[in-house]
């Protein structure tokens, strides 16, 4: 039988998982996208009688795996079945729906993932609620990934690739998964364990805060179990987990979430109160299986990344010695998919073997938990003896609440002592992981990876308060003294200056604890006008040499304009500001002055001030998208605009009008002023070019408007390259008959960049 988990999360709000790009809206959010159209439906899954099966499954098996969606399997290649849209830039925008009527949830795993640079990839739904994106980042050696869940019936895949890597993104879903209880009320739902169960920050839970910080749910498909970190021999951390054999021996698509706890002030210990809620974005995407035995029903996984340190994770220690009398033990779980708990033991604990599936299963027994339970969803948690120290995993058994008492019943951990060397391979033991240098050690301690950072570590960072061009000779850059070390920084001798001179210096004092930073400015007069680099260094660090010298420099290059006159930008953004950005450059392409990110729901006029010498300019603007800055203005009800410039309002004959905003992906226009002859349109530079007949069967013929046309390139939708040429000419005419029929991408490349034009051949 196959056991799948997932980690079950609000959609509410957008879904943050490890590894993903968030902040970033899905393109089919916006109206110049349109609906997807294509639609395939999953087979009809009646959620009562599977809520009926898994229930029934539970109490025959007793194995306290938490499951609450159906796996449908189906082969869809999502590169192939979805449909097109091409952005006027030459990004692609690929979409397709899937539905399965009635379902709570939707998630996915994906059995062929690979997205290629720049790619992004969402899943959303109707009410705009979505996950992602994932990207790049989520590429594993597996080429296998598992989505977190979307809470709807219908939900719409969105593949937005960049136009430079079409064709190299690979994506098949193997299963859909179809949720069949209802998130709000049985699956991870916060508060949804039963009342006996006692949060693990309550008081109960004092002490055991490194163990704590070991403990994840991990999640696959149709169900989910706890597991934990787990330290090794070789003096190195590595991010090896534990859990039960029986809640998974294919990690490949598991996700593994860490501290999602209720914090201190907001736990409920045994009670029908709600807990508080924590952070749900602290997860991990994917594992390699290293190890795993049915008889004693464990699964050592390597986690695809190290859980981020600063996080505030642990890797406990283990205790393999099977002899030894455990005279209480402490379990931490997920129970039912609720936030983590804490059980205890206060008695000794007796070894027993039992019939558990399909095999003899030698465990430790809980006979009686003293304080709380454990639940489906708790499965695969670590059992810590008293000195705090993994001795199993959780197994199965009866125990649940009865109100807020417990049943009396039993539960069994599989235990470590007969799982380290039960086995003939290293594939089917522990000890060749957790021991790999044979030391021979009965137990380890656990470990905080902050521990084995240096002990002096300071750096050098976020450099700010320094524009790309400044108009005074007055410079105050501010910069972060961050320690990264161990210890505490009371003192650092930091040096500073310009052009690679340290001509001063600052003796700091103060406090700054592990991860934490001190903010400091300094006030510099720049010697002469042009090209400079501000430059500063760590000296010492409590008066001894800091042991990592690599961080311990910054530096950042600025411009000193003596001005002559001053150039004014009015721009008026359109409605989709967040597609806009710009770039004023001087005649040796400096990049003097550019644009801050701007947003869609704070769309407004922008009026700056530049300083500038007199000479030659080029100002280009530029639209992710391609449809230049047309369509809407929250201001005017028109298109966007901009304007340049002098202090005495002549214009600097650099300008784009609501009547030509369209100018696809960029303008660059270029312009002089010397002050005494006044303005000079030096060039007006907009990539223009004509692609007729279109459609088009024969031929195409490329017409230049202004600049020659270098190279091109013709790619088709799937990012394969079907002809390229160098030019030296404003007009190209290009034979198509061997092309089949369908929409090309035409790459044109000039002096100013690329352009991309669409083109479809009968």
């Amino acid at each position: 039988m196959k056991y799948l988990f997932i980690l079950i999360t609000f959609c509410l709000a957008p879904a943050l998982i490890s590894q993903t790009v968030n902040g970033i809206v899905p393109s089919n959010f916006k109206a110049k996208i349109p609906a997807c159209r294509t639609l395939v439906n999953m087979p009809k899954v009646d959620n009562v009688i599977e809520a009926n099966k898994a229930d029934r499954l539970n109490t025959e098996l007793q194995d306290k795996v938490y499951r609450f969606g159906k796996e449908i399997e189906v082969a869809i290649d999502f590169i192939e079945s979805s449909e097109i849209f091409v952005l006027p830039n030459g990004n692609i925008i690929r979409q397709l729906s899937i539905s399965s009527k009635g379902a709570v949830s939707l998630n996915f795993i994906f059995d062929q993932f690979y997205l290629a640079e720049g790619a992004l990839l969402f899943i959303t739904n109707e009410s705009k609620d979505f996950i992602g994106a994932y990207t790049s980042l989520n590429n594993n050696d597996a080429g296998v990934l598992g989505s977190e869940i979307l809470k709807s019936d219908k939900v719409t895949l969105v593949l937005e690739e960049d136009f430079k890597n079409l064709g190299k993104s690979q994506l098949k879903i193997g299963t859909v998964v179809h949720g069949y209880r209802d998130i709000d009320e049985m699956a991870k739902g916060l508060n949804t364990s039963g009342d006996c169960n006692v949060d693990v920050n309550c008081p109960a839970g004092a002490g055991w805060e490194n163990q704590r910080n070991s403990v994840a749910m991990m999640v696959n498909g149709g169900g989910f179990c706890t597991g934990a970190l787990v330290h090794n021999t070789s003096g190195n951390i590595i991010p090896y987990f534990l859990t039960a054999r029986h809640c998974g021996s294919n990690p490949t698509n598991w996700v593994f979430r860490f501290r999602w706890e209720s914090p201190s002030g907001q736990t409920v210990c045994a009670g029908t109160n709600n807990s508080g809620n924590g952070p749900q974005n602290l997860n991990v995407n994917g594992a390699t299986l290293k190890a795993s035995n049915v008889t004693s029903d464990f699964s050592l996984v390597l986690l695809n990344n190290k859980p981020d340190s600063l996080w505030g994770i642990f890797y406990s220690g283990w205790d393999h010695s099977d002899g030894l009398t455990v005279t209480s033990a402490t379990g931490i779980h997920h129970p039912d998919g609720d936030i983590k708990k804490i059980s205890k033991e206060n008695q000794s604990l007796n070894q027993q073997t039992i019939q558990f599936n399909g095999g003899q299963n030698r465990t430790w027994q809980v006979a009686d938990w003293d304080l709380g339970v454990t639940e489906p969803g708790s499965s695969g948690s670590p059992l810590f003896d008293q000195n705090r120290r993994v001795i199993g995993v959780l197994s199965g058994g009866g125990a649940a609440c009865n109100g807020t008492n417990d049943n009396g019943q039993a539960d069994y951990f599989g235990r470590f002592g007969y799982a380290w060397n039960n086995g003939a391979t290293a594939s089917e033991r522990l000890k060749d992981w957790l021991d790999p240098a044979n030391t021979g050690l009965t137990f380890i301690n656990g470990i905080d990876p902050l521990t084995g950072i240096d002990t002096l570590d300071c750096a050098l960072t976020n450099l700010s308060n320094l524009e790309p061009t400044i108009c005074n000779n007055q410079i105050n850059p501010e910069f972060k003294l961050e320690n990264l070390g161990s210890l505490t920084i009371t003192s650092a001798i930091i040096e500073y200056g310009i052009d690679g001179s340290y001509g001063q210096s600052i003796n700091w004092t103060g406090s700054i604890g592990t991860f934490s930073a001190a903010l400091i400015s300094v006030n510099l007069t720049v010697p002469s006008s042009g090209l400079h680099i501000f430059n500063a260094r760590i000296v010492q660090v409590n008066t001894y040499n800091d042991q990592q010298a690599s961080n311990n420099l910054i530096q950042s290059s600025f411009n000193f304009i003596q001005p002559d006159f001053y150039a004014k930008l009015r721009l008026e953004l359109d409605c989709y500001a967040s597609e806009t950005s710009w770039l004023l450059r001087d005649n040796n392409s400096n990049v003097l002055y550019k644009s801050v990110p701007y947003s869609d729901d704070n769309a407004d006029t922008i009026e700056l001030e530049f300083c500038l010498s007199y000479g030659c300019y080029s100002f280009q603007i530029k639209d992710s998208y391609g449809d230049g800055m047309s369509g809407c203005s929250l201001i005017k009800g028109g298109n966007g605009y901009y304007t340049l410039t002098n202090q005495s309002n002549n214009s600097l004959l650099a300008t784009i009008s609501e009547s030509n905003a369209d100018f696809g992906a960029s303008n660059t226009q270029a312009f002089c002023y010397d002050g005494i002859s006044g303005l000079s349109d030096v060039s007006s530079s907009r990539q223009s070019i004509r692609v007729s007949p279109n459609p088009g069967r024969a031929v195409v013929h490329l017409q230049s408007e202004g600049a020659i046309m270098e190279r091109i390139k013709i790619v088709d939708l799937f990012g394969k390259l079907v002809f390229e040429t160098a030019v030296d000419d404003v007009q190209i005419i290009i034979p198509t008959e061997q092309l089949n029929s369908g929409m090309y991408l035409i790459y044109i490349e000039t002096k100013f960049g690329e352009t991309v034009e669409r083109w479809v051949k009968n």
